[in-house]
C-alpha cells in the first residue's frame, strides 16, 4: 500500500475478529516504513550494528535508514535488494549464508573486519516469509577487552622497561665495585700498589672481597717491601712456590755504609740516630731503585745493591755508577739541611764492582733470602772500604770503570790486591758523568781538571818512576791542596821511589 500524503509504501496489518463463530469485523494497522526505519534505528544490538527486515526473496522491508530500503526504478518507488545495498557487511553476511547452507548465524571478515550475522524467522503464523538480519561487528563486543589488552600490554612495557631501568642501575651499583676490585687486583699483582683502596660495600659478598683485597694489597706491599721487587712480580707471574736455586750472572753490585757510623751512634739518642739513619737509607735505596737497582740487604749501616738480577738489565755498570753519583749528591744536601739545624753530619762511603756473581734464593725450603754471593761481592765490599783509607766518596773497580769507558769522569788511584785473587787491579775515584747536565750527575771543571793531572801522575808510577810521579803529586797537591788522593799517592810514590834504588842496586 502506498501512503497518499508521501508516496511512499506502508504496511497494512489486519486480523479478522469472531464472536460465537460469527465475523463481527476486522482489526487493522498501517505502519510506515519511516516509522519501521526509526524503531530499527533506535533499537540496535551494538552500536554500530546494522539490523535489517527483509523478505527471504531478497526485498528489504525496513532499514535503520529509510532511503536505503527504497529506489527509485522507471518512476516509480521500489524496494532495495539485500545485494543492493551500500553496506558491504550486509552483503557479504547474505553471500557467506549461502555459501553455508543457510546456517543462521556465523561470523565472517569484511573489508579486514570481523563481523556476526544472525537470520531469524517471523512466526509462522505471522503470515509473511520475512525475517531479521543483524549484522554487528564483533569490536562492538570486544573493543573494551581489546582496549584492556592494550592497557595492560603498554602498563607491562612499561612496567618491563622500568624494570629493565632499575635492573641496569642496580648491576651498575654491584658491578662498578666488583670492576674497581678486579682493576685493583690487577694494580696489585703488577705491585703498582693503589693510593687508596676501593671503600666498604653495602652488599656482603662484594665488602668480603674489598677486605680480602685489602689483605692482600698490605701482605704483598710488605712482601715487596722485604723482598726485591723484581722477584716479587716474577713470582707472581710464574704462579710457582719459592725454592733454593741459584744461577750465575755477571752483575755489578754496590756497598754504602757511614764514615765513623759507631762513634756516630754513641752520640746520638736512639730515636735520633733511627730518624737519621732512615732518611739516610731513604736516600741511598732512592738513588738505587731511580737507575733500576735491587737493594739485598742492609747490614747494620751499609746498604747492599746489586743489578742485573731478578730481570736483566743492559748497561748495569753505567746504572749502578750513576745511582752512587745521585745517592752521593742527597747525602750532600742532607748533611747541609743537619747542619743547619745542629745536627751530626753522615758521610756516605760508596764501593761499585762488576764481575760474575751466584744469584738466587739461598736458605732452606723453610727460610729464603735472594742475594748474590762470590768474589764479585767481596770485591765490592773491599773497594767500598777504600774511601776510608783514601778519604774519598766513591769507589769503583777497573772492571766497571772498562764497562763504562769515557761515558764517567773518574780518575786511577792504586792497584788493590784481594785475598784469595791473584792479579791486582786499579781502583778509580768516580767524579760525575761526562757531559750531564743533570746536577746530581755532572762534573764540574775543578773535578775535570783534577782527572787530568791525577791521570798523569798516575801514569808515571805505573811506568815505575816513583820520583817523577812524587813530583806530579805534589803540583796536584799545590792546585788542589786539600785533595786526600794526591797527598797519600805522594807519600807512596815517594816509598816506591826509595826502594826502586834498592831494587836496581840488588
Amino acid at each position: 500500500m502506498i501512503n497518499p500524503d508521501t508516496g511512499y509504501p506502508i504496511i497494512s496489518l489486519g486480523y479478522p475478529i469472531h464472536v460465537d463463530s460469527r465475523f463481527v469485523g476486522v482489526a487493522s494497522a498501517n505502519i510506515t516504513l519511516t516509522a519501521m526505519s526509526r524503531f530499527l534505528d533506535t533499537h540496535k544490538v551494538s552500536p554500530n550494528s546494522i539490523t535489517v527486515i527483509a523478505h527471504r526473496l531478497g526485498d528489504v522491508i525496513a532499514h535503520p535508514v529509510e532511503a536505503e530500503g527504497l529506489r527509485h526504478d522507471g518512476g516509480q518507488i521500489r524496494l532495495t535488494t539485500l545485494t543492493q545495498l551500500d553496506e558491504p557487511q550486509v552483503v557479504e553476511a547474505v553471500h557467506r549464508r549461502a555459501a553455508r547452507l543457510g546456517r543462521d548465524r556465523f561470523t565472517f571478515e569484511s573489508q579486514g573486519q570481523e563481523y556476526i550475522a544472525a537470520f531469524s524467522a517471523f512466526p509462522v503464523d505471522f503470515g509473511k516469509d520475512w525475517e531479521v538480519l543483524v549484522v554487528t561487528p564483533t569490536d562492538d563486543f570486544v573493543s573494551g577487552l581489546k582496549r584492556t589488552n592494550r592497557q595492560l600490554l603498554w602498563m607491562m612495557l612499561g612496567l618491563a622497561l622500568v624494570e629493565s631501568v632499575l635492573i641496569y642501575f642496580m648491576a651498575k651499583r654491584i658491578s662498578r665495585p666488583i670492576e674497581i676490585v678486579s682493576e685493583t687486583i690487577q694494580n696489585i699483582r703488577r705491585l703498582s700498589f693503589p693510593e687508596q683502596l676501593p671503600t666498604g660495600s653495602h652488599i656482603r659478598e662484594i665488602a668480603q672481597l674489598q677486605r680480602a683485597t685489602a689483605l692482600l694489597d698490605n701482605a704483598l706491599r710488605s712482601f715487596a717491601v722485604f723482598v726485591p721487587v723484581g722477584l716479587v712480580r716474577r713470582l707472581i707471574d710464574s704462579g710457582k712456590p719459592l725454592q733454593p736455586e741459584v744461577e750465575q750472572r755477571f752483575m755489578t753490585v754496590l756497598f754504602s755504609d757511614v764514615e765513623g757510623f759507631t762513634s756516630l751512634a754513641e752520640q746520638l739518642a736512639p730515636h735520633q740516630l733511627t730518624e737519621q739513619t732512615s732518611r739516610y737509607f731513604e736516600n741511598v735505596t732512592g738513588a738505587v731503585a731511580e737507575e733500576q737497582g735491587t737493594i739485598d740487604k742492609f747490614i747494620g749501616d751499609s746498604v747492599m745493591a746489586f743489578w742485573g738480577a731478578p730481570a736483566a738489565l743492559d748497561d748495569h755498570a753505567f746504572h749502578a755508577c750513576r745511582a752512587a753519583l745521585r745517592a752521593r749528591h742527597r747525602m750532600v744536601r742532607l748533611n747541609a739541611e743537619w747542619a743547619g739545624t745542629g745536627r751530626k753530619p753522615m758521610r756516605v762511603r760508596i764501593g761499585v764492582h762488576c764481575g760474575d756473581v751466584v744469584v738466587g734464593n739461598v736458605g732452606s725450603p723453610q727460610r729464603l733470602s735472594y742475594t748474590v754471593m762470590g768474589d764479585g761481592v767481596n770485591i765490592a765490599s773491599r773497594v767500598e772500604g777504600l774511601n776510608k783509607q783514601f778519604g774519598t766518596t766513591i769507589c769503583i773497580s777497573d772492571d766497571v770503570r772498562h764497562q763504562v769507558g769515557d761515558r764517567v769522569v773518574s780518575r786511577p788511584m792504586q792497584l788493590l790486591s784481594v785475598r784469595g785473587r791473584t792479579g791486582r787491579f786499579v781502583v778509580h775515584e768516580l767524579l760525575g758523568i761526562a757531559g750531564s747536565d743533570d746536577p746530581e750527575l755532572a762534573a764540574d771543571q775543578g773535578a775535570l781538571r783534577l782527572c787530568q793531572l791525577t791521570a798523569a801522575a798516575w801514569s808515571v808510577l805505573a811506568a815505575g818512576d816513583g820520583a817523577e810521579a812524587q813530583r806530579r803529586y805534589e803540583a796536584v797537591l799545590l792546585e788542589f791542596p786539600n785533595d786526600p788522593v794526591a797527598r797519600h799517592m805522594s807519600a807512596f810514590a815517594a816509598a816506591e821511589a826509595v826502594r826502586q834504588p834498592v831494587a836496581s842496586a840488588g
